[in-house]
């Protein structure tokens, strides 16, 4: 099984200003009153790619960052293959990098944080159980791949 899943969160307030801004863009309410923009590198404004992520790169993190002064936004990444899963996220917030890119890769513990996505969701406002937190408590999962949720 693989699933992997490209997108920026926020409030929804947040993420239809950021939607506004990108062509072909669709936002999805996910639970606990975040929503959510899967993204594609097609959907991804040019620019220098921003290790360590796939898709996203400058141009995109200049929107994310002109609208985190409307409040946090989080972009994140999440490639699951098998049991091993890696994920990254980063967050915005006030105009500025609140959370440098973080990453756990496969084969590294989880941390007691409970990783990078759910730290994010954490600086987005929504309280995070570190110990039982799962991607699907957020409906991440609803699809196995980004270009689904595009629909």
């Amino acid at each position: 099984m693989s699933y992997d899943l490209q997108a920026a969160a926020a409030r929804p307030a947040v993420i239809a200003a950021v939607r506004a801004r990108l062509a072909g863009s669709r936002a999805v309410e996910l639970p606990h009153g975040l929503a959510m923009i899967p993204m594609t590198v097609s959907l991804s404004p040019t620019g220098t790619a921003v290790p360590p992520f796939e898709a996203l790169g400058s141009a995109l993190a200049d929107l994310f960052e002109s609208a985190s002064g409307a409040g946090p936004v989080a972009y994140f990444e999440i490639d699951e293959q098998l049991d091993m899963t890696w994920q990254a996220a980063m967050v915005w917030s006030a105009g500025k990098v609140i959370m440098p890119a973080r990453v756990v890769r496969p084969g590294e513990a989880r941390p007691p944080d409970g990783g990078p996505v759910f730290e994010a969701f954490r600086l987005l406002g929504v309280s995070v159980e570190p110990a039982g937190a799962d991607f699907d408590e957020f409906g991440l999962y609803r699809f196995k791949h980004t270009q689904q949720w595009l629909g």
